[in-house]
């Protein structure tokens, strides 16, 4: 109620009393159960410390920082930089920036220049082609394992390595140059071999694997002393990506053939005994250009008497070549034995002069024959002349056949029977002096003055002819 109860005055609700009357304000209490109504207000909430701010802010400072750090990396490791930095040096020739980012065999004998200009003019666009393969691949199944580069040819150049950086954040790749092998041969025994500092000594015709090697060019050199001079080997060679370059080191020179009767006589040179015998050699040489070595033979009869030979060089030899003939029946005897064996000789020609007639009457035939079968190069002509399976049907048998495709031409002027000699009663032997004129291929002619000794078997009154020896030649 808004009023009092005594005199009706309006209450002044800031007061307990009426301001008219003075009468006391009844108050009415609340229901039981009613709820007390209370005036309610909100919380207010603390502001955030300085600090927490602070530390959010580095918190995301450091995850700017990281984020941007990690690609910095990532860009600094790329393997594409690389790739560009080498083909910024193949641009500009830079022989020494390329190099650096390739790793070599330490091992292996190189010319980092030489190199260089070969990967660029041959292998380059090929390698770097690959590479870009291999990058953008990166994720395949291949990655993390060592990949090969090959050259044109098929040959591995480069093995490409991948290297973890960084704890395993980032690959790189790093580039091994792969060398090939070097295989050197010579022609002559105990060959000192030498390329850079490397040396080594080689047997004849044995290769040996010499030294690992990179493409480019080198100087290899060889020495070889023989019995017959010094010879050396100097030549550039090219090695290529080959699974193998093989260098043969032959040395040149002039070789002439020995023609001897006696092959267990001793051989000199320039008057100095060699320690070895004529039948140890095939031929003689090969002679080192421009060589003026002189040759001559020493033989010892079985009663210790000493024939020589006389001294020759190379433009002694014919087609024979050196001829080491020693004529053993013009050692001096006793005088007792030489007039016995005069008498002896004399009287065999006394008592068989129609049969030495036919055994000269044989070989001059022969060397009428003989003269139509070199110039014709049919060995037909002589078969007939010769024992079967004798040595000198085997040798003439090869030389007739060697002139097949020859132009020489050979006029016999002379052909002389200077003695017939009764070995046994089956075996003869004919000293002969022939005069004969060689015309070789250039028309050129050598005047030929020669002494051989024929050895003939007779037989069911048929003569053959064993062997021919060469006894003396001089040319004019």
């Amino acid at each position: 109620m808004n009023f009092c109860t005594e005199c009706g005055e309006k209450k002044n609700p800031q007061s307990s009393f009426c301001s008219n009357c003075g009468t006391k304000y009844e108050t009415t209490p609340l229901a039981k159960n009613e709820p007390q109504r209370r005036r309610t207000t909100s919380p207010q909430k603390n502001p955030m410390k300085k600090s927490t701010k602070i530390w959010i802010s580095s918190v995301a400072a450091l995850i700017l920082i990281l984020f941007g750090s990690y690609k910095g990396l990532e860009a600094f490791y790329d393997p594409m930089n690389d790739l560009q930095d080498m083909d910024q040096a193949i641009s500009s020739n830079d022989a020494e920036s390329f190099n650096e980012f390739v790793k070599f065999d330490e091992k292996a004998v190189l010319h980092k220049e030489d190199y260089f200009q070969y990967i660029k003019e041959y292998e380059w666009q090929s390698v770097r082609s690959q590479y870009i393969s291999l990058i953008e691949n990166e994720n395949s199944s291949a990655k993390g394992l060592s990949q090969a580069f090959n050259s044109m040819n098929g040959q591995k150049i480069f093995t490409v390595k991948p290297e973890k950086e960084l704890f395993g954040l980032f690959t790189s790749y790093s580039l091994h140059a792969e060398p090939t092998d070097l295989i050197v041969s010579s022609s002559m025994n105990e060959t000192l071999v030498k390329l850079n500092d490397i040396e080594e000594t080689l047997p004849m015709d044995e290769p040996i694997r010499f030294t690992k090697i990179y493409p480019g060019s080198y100087n290899l050199t060889g020495e070889a002393e023989t019995l017959f001079g010094n010879f050396e080997y100097d030549e550039t060679i090219e090695i290529l990506p080959l699974e193998e370059n093989e260098v043969r080191m032959d040395f040149y020179g002039e070789s002439v053939y020995v023609d001897t009767n006696k092959s267990d006589a001793k051989l000199f040179i320039n008057g100095e005994d060699t320690g070895h015998i004529l039948g140890d050699f095939e031929y003689l040489g090969p002679l080192p250009e421009d060589s003026n070595m002189e040759f001559h033979g020493e033989w010892t009869s079985p009663d210790g008497q000493v024939l020589k030979t006389d001294t020759m060089t190379l433009e002694d030899s014919d087609w024979y070549g050196l001829n080491f003939y020693f004529d053993e029946y013009a050692l001096e005897e006793d005088n007792a034995f030489e007039d016995e064996a005069d008498e002896d000789i004399d009287l065999a020609s006394t008592e068989n002069d129609n049969l030495y007639e036919e055994i000269s009457d044989f070989v001059l035939s022969f060397r009428d024959d003989y003269e139509i079968a070199v110039n014709t190069k049919d060995y037909s002509m002589i078969d007939s002349y010769l024992q079967d399976e004798g040595e000198a049907q085997a040798e003439l048998s090869t030389y007739i056949s060697d002139l097949e495709d020859s132009a020489y031409h050979y006029e016999f002027t002379s052909n002389e029977i200077i003695e017939v000699y009764e070995m046994d009663a089956e075996t003869y032997e004919v000293t002969t002096n022939e005069l004969f004129v060689f015309t070789n291929h250039l028309d050129e002619q050598t005047e030929y003055d020669r002494t051989k000794t024929y050895t003939l078997h007779y037989k069911n009154d048929d003569f053959s002819i064993e062997k021919i020896e060469y006894n003396e030649t001089n040319r004019d």
